[in-house]
């Protein structure tokens, strides 16, 4: 089976993530920047087309590799960049589930819906046999979005990553068959 590059998801569009979406997701990053570094550290004031096109091109290769599979969420109504959102290190049959949102577009389910529906392609046509999703603590919106889609709680797993220099504890979640999601 095969990762569709397109799913519709309610109020969404997802699309497989290329290069061409590089100067979207560079100008959503900037104007996001604030929201979203303290819990992804990557995402700057400074974050330019470069390290937008080096994600996205990492990324196309990553899906052929059958490694990740990003996609570009996109507003099913007008067509406008919300965020994105993906299944990345892929290895044994399981995947983390990651996701960020314009800041603009915070508050109307998006990520819910995106993640819902990455999750159950990931199962269905991923040949996934486990899908987890890890939150800083302070990521409460992290933890409404897991809960939502049916993500069970499995633990804090500490000292997990570095972020801003200090250690920081993960909180993490998991599905392990498409029945789980709500």
């Amino acid at each position: 089976m095969a990762m569709p590059e397109r799913i519709e998801a309610e109020a969404l569009v997802l699309v497989r993530a290329t290069p061409a979406h590089a100067t979207e997701v560079a100008a959503a990053v900037r104007a996001s920047w604030r929201e979203i570094n303290p819990f992804m550290p990557w995402a700057t004031e400074q974050y330019g087309e470069r390290e937008a096109w080096d994600w996205t091109s990492a990324t196309w290769g990553a899906w052929g590799r059958k490694e990740a599979y990003e996609y570009v969420m996109t507003d099913a109504a007008d067509g406008s960049f919300v965020g994105t959102v993906g299944l990345n290190a892929i290895r044994h049959r399981c995947a983390n589930l990651g996701y960020w949102v314009h800041s603009a577009r915070t508050g109307r389910g998006f990520c819910t819906m995106a993640a819902r529906a990455v999750a159950r392609a990931g199962f269905e046509h991923g040949d996934l046999a486990r899908i987890h999703l890890r939150h800083m603590l302070a990521n409460v919106a992290s933890q409404r979005i897991a809960e939502k889609v049916g993500f069970q709680r499995e633990g804090r797993i500490r000292s997990l990553m570095q972020v801003h220099g200090e250690r920081v504890d993960l909180i993490q979640y998991s599905l392990i068959d498409a029945s789980e999601i709500r």
